[in-house]
């Protein structure tokens, strides 16, 4: 059975009737998990071990190791996330581009790490102690581009009513004149399309609202929406494109955040 998922996205990503499904951009298997001689080089560390993971100890702040752009490309202007596991950590590390301009985030406790970014660079990694005693043991390095903005409805099971075709088909008209009427067919356009989305009560969070609400209140901007089937190339419907119901019971009752949503949104283009 096909589980419908509605998203609304910025047109940075591409077209892609599933957004959630992220590609790796780092090619190469042992730049990520040190299953062999990786492209990762030391620079000024004073101890460097890639056997079966990243291992690294600092002697002086500043020290580093990079993994070359070819190994994490990235391309300026879209968003980026990075993953990866920090296991024996001590001190912080700070996680940069290959040639140490834009600063991707930092290291500050073991675990599974997630890191995003605005790229302004190339790309690459570099790893670079914060503290004279810095160390730690990196591993299962992923990269990958995602949306600045990205709105998911979650999945299935939902409860409301969605309509791809709320729009007109086909422009035309009828004249009437003193014998008959004379028609005019002016074939169909996308743009005469509408997509209608009403969602009841449907748990999301006070964050993800109000970045809805950024994109319906910016001015004339395009996004993709999907049903994981179909992607079109949308603008919000102005006015009353997006109304928001946050439901009470549920907040009084268990402190949960509940909302009914409607959206109208003009169709630009279908693009897949």
């Amino acid at each position: 059975m096909m589980t419908i998922q509605f998203a609304i996205f910025t047109t940075d990503f591409g077209a892609s009737i599933n957004p959630w499904a992220e590609t790796e951009l780092m090619p190469n298997a042992v730049d990520r998990s040190f299953s062999g001689a990786s492209a990762w080089e030391n620079v000024d560390l004073n101890a460097y071990d890639e056997t079966g993971d990243l291992s690294l100890v600092a002697s002086a702040i500043g020290q580093y190791c990079t993994c070359p752009v070819a190994s994490a490309p990235t391309t300026a202007t879209k968003k980026y996330r990075l993953t990866f596991d920090v296991s024996g950590l001590t001190g912080t590390w700070t996680v940069k581009s290959f040639d140490g301009t834009k600063t991707y985030g930092t290291v500050i406790a073991t675990g599974a790490q997630e890191i995003q970014w605005t790229a302004t660079t190339s790309g690459g990694i570099r790893l670079a102690a914060n503290e004279i005693n810095s160390a730690g043991t990196f591993d299962n390095f992923s990269l990958a581009q995602i949306p600045v903005s990205f709105i998911d409805f979650a999945e299935e099971p939902l409860s409301g009513q969605y309509d791809p075709n709320a729009g007109g088909y086909g422009r035309g008209t009828r004249i009437q004149t003193l014998g008959g009427a004379v028609d005019q067919d002016f074939g169909q356009f996308a743009q005469d399309g509408r997509i209608a989305l009403s969602l009841t009560d449907v748990a999301l969070s006070s964050t993800l609202i109000a970045s809805l609400k950024a994109l319906y209140e910016a001015i004339a901007t395009q996004y993709y929406f999907t049903d994981s089937i179909n992607c079109w190339k949308v603008k919000f419907a102005k006015p009353d494109g997006l109304k928001v119901y946050q439901n009470l019971w549920y907040k009084a009752a268990a402190n949960e955040n509940v909302y009914s949503i409607e959206m109208l949104l003009n169709i630009d283009s279908k693009d897949i």
